[in-house]
C-alpha cells in the first residue's frame, strides 16, 4: 500500500509477501555461504548433513560403489542416472547430489572411487543461477571457485569428467574408473538410444519434483537461453573479473586431468588397503 512521505511524495510500502521473500532469499544466500565454506571440510560438513537431511542414501559411506560429484549443473544428474542405466539389473550405492567436495575428499580417504564433474565456469554458473536464482552471480562463481580450488590436492586420486566427456561418451569414464580402481562397472552405450532413455528419465523426474520445469530440468532446452544471455552480461561486469578469470584457471587444471594421459595422474588404489 503506497504511503505519503515528508516531502509529499508517495513511497511505496513493501507487501508482507515481498518481505518474506527477502527474508527467504537472506536465508538461503546465508545458508549457501555456510555450506560452501563448511563443504570443504568432510568430518564437519557430513555429520551435520547427516543430522540435517533424514534420507542419506545420497551420502558417502564405506559400502559405496562410487561417488559421483560436481559442481551444480556439470552433469550430475545424467551421469547418475547413465550410470544406474548401465548396471541394470544389478543395484549399485552411489553417493551424488550433495555439491560439496567434502564427499570426494572423504571418497579419497577411504579408497571409494570417484568421479569429479566439471563443466566451463560461464556455462556452469550461468546455468546454476537460472537454476538457483536467489543467489547472487558472485556468490555462485565464489561457490564454483571453492569447489574446485579444494580438490586440487586430490586431482591426482580420483577421475576427473568434463561435461562435455559426460553428455557425449559416458562409457568412456566409467572404463577410466574400472582402470584406475580396477572395478569392473559396465561400460555405459552412448547410443542416441540410450541418451534418450537417460533424458526421458530426467524429465519425468523434474516434473515430479518441480513446479518451475522449464528452468529445473537436467536437459537442454531453449526456455533458459534467454535468460543465460541476460546473466552473461553482468557476469563479465569488471567487478567479477577477477573470480571468473580463477575459475578459468581452475576449470584449465582439471581439464589438464580429464584429458587422453588422465590415468598417468592417478594413483590406483586399493579400497581393501584404505
Amino acid at each position: 500500500m503506497p504511503k505519503m512521505n515528508v516531502q509529499g511524495s508517495i513511497k511505496e510500502v513493501p507487501s508482507m509477501i515481498q518481505v518474506r521473500a527477502r527474508l527467504r532469499t537472506i536465508y538461503r544466500r546465508v545458508q549457501r555461504e555456510l555450506s560452501t565454506g563448511l563443504g570443504m571440510y568432510p568430518r564437519c560438513f557430513l555429520p551435520l548433513w547427516t543430522a540435517t537431511h533424514p534420507d542419506a542414501s545420497h551420502q558417502i559411506a564405506r559400502d559405496t560403489d562410487l561417488v559421483i560429484e560436481g559442481y551444480p549443473r556439470s552433469g550430475n544428474s545424467f551421469s547418475e542416472v547413465a550410470f544406474r542405466w548401465s548396471q541394470r539389473p544389478n543395484q549399485v550405492r552411489l553417493a551424488h547430489h550433495i555439491h560439496q567436495p567434502a564427499q570426494i575428499i572423504q571418497a579419497v580417504r577411504w579408497g571409494v572411487p570417484a568421479i569429479v564433474l566439471i563443466r566451463q565456469p560461464e556455462d556452469a554458473i550461468l546455468s546454476y543461477s537460472i537454476y538457483q536464482p536467489e543467489n547472487s552471480l558472485r556468490q555462485s562463481i565464489r561457490y564454483y571457485n571453492r569447489f574446485y580450488r579444494s580438490l586440487l590436492p586430490y586431482l591426482n586420486q580420483c577421475v576427473v569428467a568434463t561435461f562435455d566427456q559426460v553428455t557425449c561418451d559416458f562409457g568412456t569414464i566409467i572404463e577410466n574408473v574400472n582402470q584406475t580402481y580396477s572395478t569392473n562397472f559396465v561400460r555405459f552405450d552412448h547410443s542416441p538410444t540410450s541418451e534418450q532413455q537417460v533424458f526421458s528419465r530426467l524429465k519425468k523426474h523434474a516434473r515430479k519434483v518441480s513446479s518451475q520445469y522449464e528452468n529445473q530440468v537436467a536437459v537442454p532446452n531453449a526456455h533458459r537461453q534467454s535468460q543465460r544471455e541476460e546473466l552473461r552480461c553482468r557476469l563479465h561486469a569488471d567487478v567479477l573479473s577477477p573470480l571468473l578469470d580463477e575459475a578459468i584457471s581452475l576449470y584449465a587444471v582439471f581439464v589438464e586431468y580429464s584429458q587422453g594421459d588422465d590415468l598417468k595422474h592417478v594413483t590406483r588404489l586399493n579400497r581393501d588397503a584404505a
